[in-house]
């Protein structure tokens, strides 16, 4: 299963001073805090405090064998009633035995039957009694089961199709003639098959399943397996059964089927299913032609053939998930598959690529071998963040995909797990700890993890170690155990290497974060000494085995990516320039973890730091693109962390005045959108601003607004970095620019973004009402994504609450994922937003929980990150405490959202000082050197003329 995360498209900016006040704003705000019964210490509910006491684990003293399912629906009517019938045949495992528990969730009208090993009757009607909370449908039968015997169960049912884009649900799309046409599709990752049918749904379980759907013969059913046969259904007039091949052994959260009207394009076993002017239109050619090349390219790369007899890809009006590896049968939202080259962007056909390539990576690492349990979920996700840039790497050389990687999967795993949160192996059994799970530990940092071991072992090595992996556990569950035996195998056959493979894993594994790896230089020695990085807290016990490489301005090496020496778990190791052959003197820079090859942060001693910066300044080519990002990314986070001062990120940040490429302003990006979100409402934000509008001025220059043909695709996505950041931060010329071109009665699709986020920013609201309007009439689910983001951006408040109302208004055009989309949108528009959304929660509490019951949490949650003044915090107390009395939010709510605020305030009485008085000193420098090009500029004038 795919998670789609994008950097904001727009930030707020504000240009002018606050009123001075004898209390800086941050100080003020904490004794608001304080006054409010904000404490550091959080407080554990009644329901954390008994959480481990409930078992949501099956029994496992049955096992199953086999299902034959057959579902009956009735979607091309508009009904959205279903019928089941299972049967479920199962082996005894363990005595003495009269509870069968299996897994049920929804369903009604159950009538359950016991049969024997060859289906005869042993017990009719029986007794059964369904635990909500652990949904455990505990089935009691009058008599002892016997040791290994083979029985089944028949179970008849009938259920409803959701309305909220799980399990069994309903869809719909308007058609040519305005028509609302429904459809009935599934979603069961991670414990939702048991409200489709009963059924054992845990992931380590395996069983081969037997399909049938009967449904109105004017639609298409498909499902994981091929069809075997259509006929008509004699007893329901207008209704045919479609029964599909019966399938290996696979897990339930695996399972799907899908009936609609879809139309299809297809080549040899691959299909791309789609509404039919999708079709039509040539919208799903892409993605036929990207999955049939990534199918041939895993199979080279693993040297293990795709092992089903077909793949199906489905693109779906309504889907919350983003895409879904089922067996045979991957769905995604319409945005991550169809591609329109008339309307749609580079980055939005880039996206269909890797999110095919992630989800066809699990047809091996999921499928194929699965994880024992969700608490090994990064073997499945882990894998496929990987090869979703990696594998595309190899098949379209060119296009920077490992570049990508880095920033959309290593920048993004750094932040998230400096913080205290849970390693990679995580135990956890309740459905909604599990659906937590699925985070940037799992996702991200995995795969960061993963590419870790890959490089420091080397290509050859690794691929051998998965082969191995995928043959060993083909069609069976799989721990960590098994994974790091295949590449010991792997490196005990290939390798020239002494590497306990196991040791090195687990400790990434197991123990949460990661290192920062601090570099001391002395002119005859340099020490790496590890220690955790957090933002917040000091941990000095934790120790991993750490791979280190380098290069020192005195070396003449190809950079690489294998390691030069190791932290075995130990707190520091020394390298004595005499003893080895590497060379450095007093003045050099050094740059460790090459090409950001490696899963940590690093440190360097202040002599370094400011070679580094005197080189980069001076001529930043010397030091490799990759390693330029990864200093801009680490300087940044380690002042944030209070290791190193502000001065040294500003002084790295400075060269990006000569940077042309994407790759380092895209790592500065996000983090010089936060530091403007810190200072929004302070006296010195304005200096902040003017000195970012100084620094992206060249790069603003450089790509300009004009799309050239055939440029790099990272040219494009640096026009939409520059644009936005010389926009938000108030560069007149881009205001007055994107404003005009908005009214432009066409937009390169590469140049939407930049104008509808910036453009709407200061729009009117006539012209304001008429995008929204656009939009709404929009098929392309792509184009009305971009769009809902660019209006989240409206300075104006009264669009931004018309712009909310979509959401909780009955709007037939706007979808259940578009309300989502919406109520996150909003933080585009930073300090206005913040405080047009505490108005609009006030007002509009009951309807957001209407739509979810978490959905109030969720934008408080947001609202916490983005207040940075005292205004703000005072309004924000003020509306958890109407909250708190409405019993919409707890105690513990509260103070986990007062936690956030008080982060911003601690950050600011710490930094705000040192960043204020290193743009006073760099401003006269940018005095200084705009004064010296008027003068050369006005020398040429007298000469031309005298």
């Amino acid at each position: 299963m795919i998670r789609i995360i994008r950097l904001p498209d727009c930030y707020l900016m504000i240009i002018g001073n606050v009123e001075l006040k004898k209390t800086p704003p941050y100080i003020a705000r904490k004794l608001a805090l304080q006054e409010s019964g904000f404490s550091l210490a959080r407080p554990t509910s009644d329901v954390e405090a008994q959480a481990d006491v409930i078992n949501y684990r099956l029994p496992n003293n049955t096992k199953p064998l086999y299902y034959d399912i057959h579902m009956t629906t009735h979607i091309h009517e508009n009904k959205f009633e279903f019928n089941g019938h299972v049967i479920i045949k199962f082996e005894v495992k363990t005595l003495p035995l009269n509870e069968i528990v299996i897994h049920m969730k929804e369903l009604e009208n159950l009538e359950i039957k016991l049969l024997n090993s060859t289906l005869g009757l042993i017990e009719n009607n029986v007794d059964y009694d369904h635990e909500e909370e652990t949904d455990f449908l505990i089935i009691k039968t009058k008599n002892n089961l016997v040791l290994n015997g083979i029985y089944h169960l028949d179970i008849t049912y009938d259920g409803e199709l959701r309305d909220d884009n799980l399990g069994f649900y309903r869809s719909s799309y308007l058609n040519d003639k305005n028509e609302n046409i429904w459809l009935a599709t599934t979603q069961f990752e991670s414990v939702e098959a048991r409200s489709a049918f009963p059924c054992y749904d845990e992931p380590q379980i395996r069983a081969p399943f037997k399909i049938k759907i009967t449904y109105g013969k004017n639609y298409k059913a498909v499902s994981n397996m091929p069809v075997i046969e259509t006929i008509d259904e004699s007893s329901l007039q207008g209704y045919v059964t479609t029964s599909f091949k019966e399938s290996p052994p696979i897990q339930t959260y695996l399972i799907a089927f899908i009936i609609s009207d879809f139309d299809y394009v297809s080549k040899g076993v691959q299909k791309v299913y789609a509404k039919p002017n999708s079709i039509k239109d040539g919208e799903a050619d892409l993605a036929l032609r990207y999955g049939i090349e990534i199918i041939a390219k895993f199979e080279e790369y693993l040297g293990v053939d795709y092992f089903t007899e077909k793949m199906d890809q489905f693109a779906l009006p309504d889907f919350d998930a983003g895409a879904m590896e089922n067996f045979g049968i991957v769905t995604y939202r319409e945005e991550y598959l169809l591609h329109n080259n008339a309307t749609d962007t580079t980055q939005q056909k880039e996206n269909v690529l890797t999110i095919i390539s992630h989800e066809f990576a699990h047809q091996w690492f999921g499928d194929l071998v699965a994880p024992d349990w969700w608490v090994y979920l990064w073997l499945n996700e882990g894998f496929a963040t990987l090869y979703e840039f990696q594998l595309v790497s190899l098949i379209y050389e060119t296009d920077r995909l490992m570049d990508s990687f880095i920033l959309n999967a290593v920048h993004p795993a750094l932040e998230y797990d400096g913080n205290d949160v849970r390693p990679m192996s995580h135990y956890v059994e309740s459905p909604d700890d599990i659906d937590d799970l699925f985070d940037y530990i799992a996702y991200e940092k995995a795969g960061s993890v993963l590419r870790m071991i890959q490089n420091a072992i080397g290509d050859d090595v690794w691929s051998k170690g998965l082969e191995n992996y995928l043959k060993n556990r083909s069609l069976l569950a799989a721990t960590p155990d098994h994974l790091h035996t295949a590449i010991q195998q792997a490196i005990n056959e290939k390798g020239n290497i002494d590497l306990d493979i196991a040791k090195i894993m687990l400790s990434w594994e197991t123990q949460s974060g990661y290192p920062v790896i601090n570099v001391k230089k002395t002119n005859d020695t340099l020490t790496f000494t590890q220690e955790r990085f957090l933002y917040d807290e000091e941990d000095k016990e934790t120790l991993w085995y750490v791979p280190i490489n380098f290069i020192t301005a005195s070396d003449s090496l190809v950079i690489n990516t294998k390691p030069d020496l190791w932290l075995n778990q130990e707190r520091s190791i020394s390298l004595s320039r005499v003893k080895s052959s590497r060379n450095w003197n007093e003045k050099d820079w050094i740059v460790a973890n090459l090409q950001q090859g490696y899963y940590y942060r690093v440190n360097y001693d202040e002599s370094i730091w400011q070679a580094l910066i005197d080189q980069l300044n001076e001529c930043h080519n010397v030091i490799d693109l990759r390693s330029r990002g990864q200093l801009i990314d680490d300087s940044l986070n380690l002042a944030r962390a209070g290791k190193i001062s502000y001065e040294i990120p500003f002084g790295i940040v400075k060269h990006l005045k000569k940077e042309t490429d994407y790759l380092p302003w895209a790592a500065a990006y996000g983090d010089l959108l936060l530091l403007n979100r810190w200072l929004s409402g302070l006296n010195m934000h304005a200096k902040y601003q003017k000195y970012i509008r100084t620094l992206v001025e060249p790069f603003y220059t450089h790509v300009g607004f004009e799309i050239m043909e055939n440029e790099h695709k990272f040219n494009r996505y640096s026009r939409r970095i520059a644009i936005n950041l010389a926009c938000q931060f108030g560069h007149d010329d881009c205001l007055e620019t994107t404003k005009s071109k908005l009214k432009d009665e066409k937009i390169h699709p590469d140049m939407q973004e930049a104008i509808y986020s910036n453009g709407l920013r200061g729009a009117d609201a006539e012209t304001y009402n008429k995008t929204i309007e656009m939009m709404l009439n929009l098929e392309n689910q792509a184009q009305r994504t971009l769009i809902i983001r660019a209006l989240g951006c409206a300075q104006n408040e009264a669009n931004l609450k018309t712009f909310l109302l979509l959401a909780i208004k009955d709007e037939p055009k706007i979808r259940l994922q578009e309300k989502y989309r919406i109520f996150s949108s909003w933080t585009n528009a930073g300090h206005v937003g913040v405080k047009v959304v505490i108005d609009f929660v006030k007002e509009h509490y009951e309807d957001i929980s209407d739509i979810s019951s978490s959905l109030v949490r969720s934008i408080l949650n947001n609202a916490a990150s983005y207040i940075s003044s005292e205004e703000l915090t005072t309004q924000f107390i003020d509306l958890l405490d109407f909250l708190k009395a409405k019993n919409v939010i707890d105690d513990t709510h509260k103070n986990d959202y007062l936690n956030t605020v008080n982060a911003t305030i601690l950050w600011q009485e710490k930094n705000v000082k040192v960043i204020e008085d290193w743009l006073d000193r760099n401003r006269a420098n940018s005095v200084v050197i705009s004064t010296a090009v008027l003068a050369l500029v006005f020398s040429a004038i007298i000469k031309l003329f005298f």
